[in-house]
């Protein structure tokens, strides 16, 4: 089936942010089209974050078939992993843990017993991927519209857009296959910083301070104790957050359930 997905994330500071397309500003805060596929998010107060307009797009034919499986980061954690027949790296593939004491009330025996055989904890090993940055920025009524390359796989659209006084700015993404198979779309345009450049980072629930994960670990809805991972320097914090509306409380989160990741 081919079906439209939208989605929305809102952009957290260490305050929420707002402003107009044009840059207008608020008592505190703006945000800033800069060519067409930035924006700048801007407060007097700590400075500048810019906001690259840009997707990462993972497609399989085949069913990815995510399932936890033991991290072997040294603590005793699962973490999401995906099954890829044509992994590029053994590097990448899930460690395998014997653990007998790994148990407890409600644990899931088939975490410990599933194969970790052609699969990845690795999101960018996962399947094919292809990054969509944003070729043409247009003021509209509801916001900034981007546009991106046109792909033969699907089509992609993005809008950047205030919500309202002391709400965040919202960034939202309209996806539509043209093909069938397994879709996963991810915001990637974060501003990238050295670890050792940033006071401290959060994913949840082991990586912070300055523990850094060492592949690309996806921490599943059902385990984020905040919809976002947070990035602090220079005594100001920024995240990405998912909109409540995309990351309701109930049902009770699984991770059967856990449609969103980090």
């Amino acid at each position: 089936m081919k079906t439209a997905i939208s989605c929305l994330l809102g952009i957290l500071f260490a305050a929420w942010a707002t402003a107009d397309v044009q840059g207008a500003q608020d008592a505190r805060y703006a945000i800033e089209p800069a060519g067409n596929s930035r924006v700048v998010l801007k407060t007097g107060e700590t400075g500048e974050w810019p906001l690259d307009i840009t997707f990462c797009v993972l497609f399989s034919e085949a069913d990815p078939s995510p399932a936890l499986r033991p991290a072997g980061i040294g603590v005793k954690y699962n973490i999401v992993t995906w099954y890829n027949r044509r992994l590029k790296t053994d590097e990448a593939a899930s460690d395998k843990v014997d653990d007998l004491l790994s148990v407890g009330d409600g644990f899931d025996p088939r975490i410990l017993k599933g194969s970790t055989e052609s699969r990845t904890s690795d999101i960018f090993q996962s399947a094919p991927y292809v990054l969509m940055r944003a070729e043409r920025a247009e003021k509209t009524p509801a916001g900034l519209e981007y546009t991106f390359p046109d792909h033969p796989l699907f089509t992609l659209r993005a809008t950047v857009a205030a919500s309202g006084e002391a709400e965040p700015p919202v960034l939202q993404y309209q996806f539509t296959p043209k093909a069938e198979g397994y879709y996963s779309i991810g915001y990637v345009g974060a501003p990238a910083y050295e670890i050792d450049a940033v006071d401290e980072i959060y994913q949840p629930l082991i990586w912070q301070a300055k523990r850094f994960p060492r592949r690309s670990f996806m921490t599943l809805a059902f385990r984020c104790t905040v919809p976002s991972a947070l990035v602090t320097r220079g005594g100001s914090t920024l995240g990405i957050a998912v909109d409540p509306s995309e990351f309701p409380f109930g049902p009770l989160p699984r991770g059967s359930n856990s449609h969103k990741t980090l």
